[in-house]
């Protein structure tokens, strides 16, 4: 009897139980248009961006992901004589290290969307001339701070290995302006075997 009702418990935890989904790494590489809406005259520059995605299911994701990128603003108080494109007079650069948990929404045969949300690192390095009396100074300013990044991720899959597609989103910035830049533009990634 203790034999018989051990079987079944054995059955009963055996086929219910789920089986193990492979997981799945991949690498990607994006590239595209970035701007900063918090600061004046703000012009769209280029991003570029790598990062893994860690498929823990089907539809979950969890990403670690590198973004580098400029952009040109117009700073009160900077100088006027040196000059930067479309008006303005300094430079941001952005290098942004986070981790996203992604949710696949939409997932047919060939066409995935994906949103995530997550946490990171920026690091902002601001570039400016300030006049003085006799000569025009070089200002460089660095910052690091918390973000929260926002993806929309579409891919196309062209073989089982290899999709393309569009990478885009935006970056929070705790404490600033709600959204310090906006970014989009296409990617490409690669199924590790």
């Amino acid at each position: 009897m203790r034999a018989l009702f051990t079987l079944i418990i054995f059955t009963i935890i055996i086929s219910t139980a789920k089986g193990q989904e492979k997981k799945d790494l991949a690498i990607y590489a994006s590239g595209g248009l970035l701007t900063s809406p918090n600061y004046q005259k703000s012009t769209t520059n280029g991003y570029f961006g790598v990062g893994f995605e860690y498929y823990l299911t089907k539809n979950h994701v969890l990403s670690a992901n590198y973004l580098m990128a400029k952009n040109n603003y117009l700073a009160a108080g900077a100088s006027t004589k040196v000059g930067y494109d479309k008006g303005t007079n300094a430079t941001a650069f952005f290098n942004t290290f986070s981790i996203l948990y992604q949710y696949k929404f939409l997932n047919t045969s060939q066409f995935s969307m994906l949103a995530g949300a997550g946490a990171g690192v920026t690091t902002r390095t601001l570039e400016s001339f300030t006049d003085t009396e006799t000569n025009t100074l070089a200002t460089t300013i660095h910052k690091s701070f918390l973000v929260l990044p926002v993806s929309l991720d579409l891919n196309y899959r062209i073989t089982n290995r290899w999709h393309a597609g569009v990478k885009s989103g935006f970056i929070i910035e705790p404490g600033a302006s709600l959204v310090t830049a906006l970014h989009a533009g296409p990617r490409l990634s690669f199924v590790l075997p």
